[in-house]
Parts: C-alpha cells; sequence; structure tokens
C-alpha cells in the first residue's frame, strides 16, 4: 500500500530493512566485475529469456515472505529456468539473526510527518517466523486520523537450508556476502548469496 511504502523510505525503517536497487559502484557489483570470467550486466525483468546474471531480486527480503521450504523450492526452480547455464542467481535475505534478536518480539513506533506506525513484533522460535502487526495511523486533512492495519510475515532460514533448497534447485552458492561485498559478521542482519546455474546447457534444449 502507499501507506507501507511511504514508510519504507523512511530513514528510521529503512535502518531496519534495506529497501533499493543494487548500484554499480556499491561493494558486491565490485564483487563481482572483479571475477573475469563473469559478465556483469542489468536485465529487465519484462523481457528475461535467458539472462547471463539476474542480480538481486527486486525487493529486499522477498523470499523471506516465503513460510515453507516447499514455496521456497519452487521459486527456485523456476528462477534458473530464466538464467543461463553458469549464469548467476544473487538475491538478499533477512538473517535468522535479524528475526530472533532485532525483531523478535520486539514493538516500534514510528513516526513521520502526518503518519505515525504502530509496529508490533510475535516471533515463532521455532520456525524463526516473525508475524508483524502494523497499524498506521494517517492524518486527514480535518485534523483527525485515519487508522489502516497491515499482517506480514516472514521467514528466516539457516545457511544450511539455504544451501540444501539451492542445490536441490540446480544452483551451487558461489559467495555469502554483506552489502559492502564482504564476509557477513555473525550479526549480519542481511545476507547477499551468490548462487550459480549449475545444470547444463541440454536441459534447455
Amino acid at each position: 500500500s502507499a501507506l507501507i511504502m511511504k514508510l519504507l523510505s523512511t530513514s528510521i525503517l529503512s535502518a531496519l530493512s534495506y529497501v533499493g536497487t543494487l548500484p554499480v559502484e556499491s561493494g558486491i557489483a565490485k564483487w563481482l566485475t572483479s571475477i573475469p570470467s563473469i559478465i556483469f550486466n542489468r536485465v529487465s525483468f519484462r523481457n528475461v529469456e535467458s539472462a547471463p546474471c539476474l542480480v538481486r531480486l527486486p525487493t529486499s527480503s522477498l523470499l523471506n515472505h516465503l513460510l515453507t521450504t516447499t514455496d521456497l523450492a519452487s521459486v527456485l526452480a523456476r528462477l534458473r529456468l530464466f538464467i543461463a547455464p553458469d549464469g548467476l542467481l544473487i538475491f538478499d535475505v533477512n538473517t535468522p539473526y535479524k528475526h530472533r534478536e532485532l525483531l523478535g518480539n520486539r514493538d516500534f513506533v514510528l513516526e513521520e510527518e502526518g503518519l505515525l506506525c504502530v509496529w508490533r513484533n510475535h516471533l515463532q522460535e521455532r520456525t524463526c517466523t516473525v508475524t508483524m502487526e502494523l497499524d498506521f495511523f494517517e492524518e486527514q486533512p480535518d485534523g483527525s486520523y485515519e487508522r489502516t492495519g497491515d499482517l506480514v510475515r516472514e521467514r528466516a532460514y539457516s545457511l544450511k537450508t539455504w544451501d540444501a533448497l539451492l542445490e536441490d534447485a540446480g544452483f551451487k552458492r558461489l559467495a555469502l556476502l554483506d552489502e559492502n561485498g564482504e564476509e557477513p559478521a555473525p550479526d549480519a542482519d542481511r545476507w547477499i548469496i551468490v548462487a550459480q546455474n549449475t545444470r547444463p546447457a541440454e536441459e534447455y534444449v
């Protein structure tokens, strides 16, 4: 909704969940261009047949919204169909650390001019799934406030799970990076995963 996107654009919420595109000068882009065998291309999602390098999914933590490994496996298998043999899939996800330590069962109040968000988190420890209850209060022309709400669920998967799912879908993880192209710290809230399509070209004929 427009309210959610307005909040996502604020510096307060962006500190919790980065939203944006991957600039060419970023650390991950420099890491890619340092590999002689990789051609770094940007591709349009509207006209993709066989992309040599599919750089990120369009929204940060998009895959965290898939709450079962079955759904995740299906999406990864479909993504592979659009990536050329030896091509790359690069995406970012929330980490288990972020879900358990930064979101957990915590509450946040985010305020911008004319807009207030009350954000409540509920952690399911076993699956590392966070349910986010969002209440928005938007100021109206007459000075009153209109209340709307949203419910969001995200699941964080372990690196072991990501590796197994990628392998089953025909990918091999080449690197695990932070947004600067470096090895993530133990308390990183976001992973950038670089995976390569390992299926032979004959399968696409």
